[in-house]
């Protein structure tokens, strides 16, 4: 049983830096992380049944001191899941983590092999070789390590650039900046810490354009903050006097902290950041009303983004719009989501990839937009400087891009950057929309990010 934990420990500790290798070497992740798990758990699997044949007497009495050891596992096991997920992620790194269980392994290990060694002899080698493996394991921790989330995140050979200069960790995700400053929440690809119009590779011509679809948001709601850039837009708006941000991850606000292109959004005295569920923080303020309400909405197809796509949740932002409010969300290219959001409100458009939806008839005004452009300031330097012809080469170009459809006017596809309801039901007509039952696409999100699991997909016909 001793060599049963002592080797599942090993594997343990070794796993995700074997995993980085097999990426980085041209291998994927799926099938060899596939096989050390199917390996640590057969390894650590024999310890119950050993467990039961040396401690349980085989009598009457020994169906129910199974179950007690059963219990005792059961227990064991949901403790060091809470404990864990709940109180160790929010203080050590996973590599702190992977080594003081792969430690603890080992101790447990070593309690258990002492009593079956007999001399003095054998338990003091024993003991010694683990003391080794233990100091070995913690001075590799770190070049073993290295590389892992970009391994996890990428699935492929590291580019230029993409090494990951920055990450948070807590019990509500990961967070890693890469040298380019892209952000990654979770593995997923999050935005950029950018905010210069000159070179928009953040797509910030979306929160920018507010003024296009509303003459005068004052107050705004958004949920999500991220990487800061579209809260640093927003709030630095001409018109808004008041930003609240509902943040469900509490370690973005570590990372915008230390990038001079959002930082000042903390101190900023219009802003109010939150820490909570955005749906849940709607349903515990019935009563406020804003102007717009802006979210940079995750993926379509990742796990529980249906929360903030669908018609339910829609209608409750309703709710929460005064007279001639606005709902800006990315749809991330999901024209399921394009039509939950028109067949919801009275009026709409697709702005690229996000949806601005109103439930009154929305007026598009391009002159104000412009005017609002110009009078752009974020730490006191214009974000259109009209005197650099090279700025004002790029206004031209936003103004030209976001020219408003032509009336009855139907899209044959999404390619245009403007696009009206009418247009998009037409275009999505076979489509169903997302509800809370249906979760819209949440469930084909590892058939497309996975080739291993498509592949098993089509075999089987699952």
């Amino acid at each position: 049983m001793a060599s049963a934990v002592l080797s599942g420990s090993l594997i343990g500790f070794a796993l995700l830096p074997l995993t980085a290798a097999s990426v980085f070497h041209g291998l994927g992740y799926f099938y060899p992380m596939l096989l050390m798990v199917f390996v640590q758990t057969t390894l650590l699997g024999r310890i119950f049944p050993i467990l039961c044949h040396w401690g349980i007497k085989a009598d009457d009495g020994s169906g129910s001191r199974v179950s007690k050891v059963y219990l005792a596992s059961i227990l064991g096991s949901v403790a060091g899941t809470l404990v864990t997920g709940f109180v160790l992620m929010d203080y050590l790194s996973i590599q702190a983590i992977v080594l003081l269980l792969g430690v603890l392994g080992l101790a447990a290990a070593l309690a258990i092999a002492l009593p079956t060694l007999g001399s003095t002899g054998p338990r003091l080698r024993y003991a010694i070789g683990c003391t080794l493996v233990a100091a070995v394991m913690t001075s590799v921790a770190n070049p073993a390590f290295d590389g892992v989330y970009e391994a996890l995140t990428y699935k492929a050979p590291l580019k230029a650039g993409e090494e990951f200069v920055d990450t948070v960790e807590n019990k509500s995700g990961v967070i890693n900046v890469s040298r380019n400053t892209v952000v990654f929440g979770s593995g997923v690809y999050d935005g950029m810490i950018a905010t210069d119009m000159l070179d928009d590779q953040n797509l910030l011509i979306r929160p920018i354009s507010l003024s296009l679809f509303h003459p005068d948001p004052q107050d705004v709601l958004m949920i999500g903050l991220g990487t800061g850039a579209w809260a640093q837009i927003v709030v630095n708006h001409p018109s808004v006097k008041h930003l609240t941000v509902v943040e469900i991850n509490p370690g973005y606000l570590g990372i915008i902290q230390r990038y001079p292109a959002v930082a000042s959004l903390l101190a900023n005295p219009k802003v109010e950041i939150v820490i909570d569920d955005g749906r849940r923080w709607l349903n515990r303020h019935p009563d406020l009303q804003f102007d717009a309400i802006v979210q940079n909405t995750t993926w379509f197809y990742r796990p529980n983004v249906t929360n903030l796509l669908s018609k339910e949740y829609m209608a409750l932002v309703a709710h929460h719009l005064r007279d001639g409010g606005i709902l800006m969300y990315n749809t991330t290219g999901s024209a399921r989501a394009q039509r939950t959001g028109c067949e919801t409100f009275k009026s709409g458009f697709r702005e690229i990839n996000v949806m601005v939806v109103s439930n009154r008839t929305l007026r598009l005004d391009p002159e104000r937009l412009r005017a609002s452009l110009i009078d752009y300031r974020i730490d006191g330097r214009p974000v259109f400087d009209v005197s650099d012809p090279r700025y004002r080469a790029s206004l031209d170009a936003l103004m030209a891009l976001l020219t408003p459809p032509i009336e009855g006017q139907r899209a044959s596809d999404d390619s245009a950057a403007l696009e009206t309801c009418a247009s998009i039901r037409a275009r999505t007509a076979a489509m169903a929309l997302i509800t809370d039952d249906n979760m819209g696409e949440e469930w084909r999100f590892l058939l497309q990010n996975d080739p291993a699991l498509d592949q098993l997909h089509r075999l089987f016909g699952l």
